[in-house]
């Protein structure tokens, strides 16, 4: 008899102590999403509709430290609770899944996150609370990095209701001609392979050899 009627105190608490998924990082990811952007905690399957939220640049080219102005919105006011977004290499010979350049002056109620050694190389939200749209200012980086994209998880909230993928529109490299390298990096350390000067070097020796023949 006494079991029974602790039940629903018993129940009562378990509402208390766990956090609802609204409630699951209401001030921002967690470290483990930096590469991902994948929401931790929100016990569902991301959305497979159209997404009803858009990023916007302020320009569809970059040169090394250019600032770019970064706005996610919902379509329509579409509001939004939380979300993640970087800008990401699309060049298939580089590095993809980590970020690239630097957001600066987050505006209220949200803020910059460390990811793959870069301090400020990701912008998400530091509250949960309703918004239609945000706007910051990225900084390119000051090497080439062929094209990119930026992209973003958004949750619309409940926290169940969320769409991966939210990409730009691609914004290409408009600085100083660069011979192009192929590069791999790992652990935020690039190893650069010069392959046209390896083209030049070959090119000249045999130009050498072929006046030697000549002139012996």
């Amino acid at each position: 008899m006494m079991l029974s009627s602790a039940m629903p105190l018993l129940g009562l608490l378990i509402c208390v102590v766990l956090p609802t998924a609204t409630d699951a990082y209401p001030s921002g990811p967690p470290s483990s999403a930096c590469t991902s952007l994948q929401p931790t905690g929100h016990n569902s399957s991301p959305q497979t509709v159209n997404a009803p939220y858009q990023i916007t640049l302020d320009s569809d080219t970059y040169s090394p430290g250019q600032t770019v102005r970064v706005t996610l919105s919902g379509v329509s006011d579409t509001a939004f609770a939380g979300f993640i977004v970087q800008a990401r290499r699309k060049d298939e010979f580089k590095d993809t899944t980590t970020s690239v350049g630097s957001f600066s002056s987050p505006p209220t109620g949200t803020k910059l996150m460390a990811c793959h050694n870069n301090q400020v190389g990701t912008w998400t939200h530091s509250s949960n609370a309703d918004k239609t749209t945000v706007t910051i200012e990225w900084t390119a980086p000051g090497t080439f990095e062929g094209d990119m994209a930026f992209r973003a998880t958004v949750v619309q909230g409940p926290a169940q209701t969320y769409w991966e993928n939210v990409l730009s529109t691609i914004i290409t490299y408009d600085g100083p001609t660069i011979i192009p390298t192929t590069e791999k990096e790992t652990g935020g350390q690039s190893t650069i392979q010069p392959i046209y000067l390896l083209l030049a070097t070959a090119t000249g020796l045999l130009s050498v050899l072929f006046l030697w023949q000549r002139l012996h």
